[in-house]
């Protein structure tokens, strides 16, 4: 390999080396203490920034139903014959019912254990799946008649959406850290129980 020019070196000196990466010895308690303490902290982290995004949720979800409320109480844009109208105006009471009820309220908490951020991930996850069925299910009627007032609701719902989707991401984040490090406080369980059976054994 050619080394630098002579001139190279005179302006700006030698590279200068590497520092060596600094190893920290610690005991079979001491790494448990450790994944310990990183467990929380991830929590801790996952908590502040949850909290913020279901503030976001709950605004959102009330901005939903005063729309569908408005929607319930509108009179149709455009003239249509009667039958349409009643099929219609059916459809428009099961997707404002089905929705009002999929959108269930959740509350900010002072904490959330891995199980209960799984939870709360598939309460989320239902809430979608159960609105996107309403929508597909009772909006082409509800559209024709109600067009500016039905556009409205759906907008609300997709934001609701798009925020649900990133406290999914979030949550699965978090549970997918916690799962590693379970993993090595049940590799360092192992490793005290091989160190007293050998202790004893010996």
């Amino acid at each position: 390999m050619v080394g630098e020019p002579m001139f190279l070196r005179k302006i700006f000196g030698k590279k200068p080396k590497a520092p060596e990466p600094q190893v920290e010895e610690l005991s079979i308690d001491s790494l448990g203490e450790r994944v310990g303490k990183l467990k929380q902290e991830k929590l801790s982290e996952t908590q502040s920034k949850l909290n913020a995004m279901l503030d976001r949720l709950s605004e959102e979800r009330e901005a939903l139903l005063k729309e569908l409320k408005t929607l319930s109480e509108a009179e149709p844009t455009d003239e249509v014959y009667p039958g349409l109208h009643k099929t219609a105006l059916e459809a428009r009471r099961l997707l404002a019912d089905k929705l009002t009820r999929a959108v269930t309220a959740i509350e900010r908490r002072g904490g959330f254990s891995t199980d209960e951020l799984a939870t709360l991930n598939s309460r989320l996850t239902k809430m979608v799946n159960l609105t996107t069925d309403a929508i597909a299910t009772h909006s082409r009627y509800v559209r024709a008649l109600f067009g500016s007032h039905f556009n409205s609701a759906e907008l609300r719902l997709r934001r609701l959406h798009g925020l649900v989707r990133e406290v999914n991401v979030l949550i699965e984040g978090t549970l997918g850290k916690m799962r590693s490090l379970d993993l090595v406080s049940s590799k360092i369980s192992s490793q005290k129980e091989l160190f007293f059976l050998q202790k004893f054994s010996s």
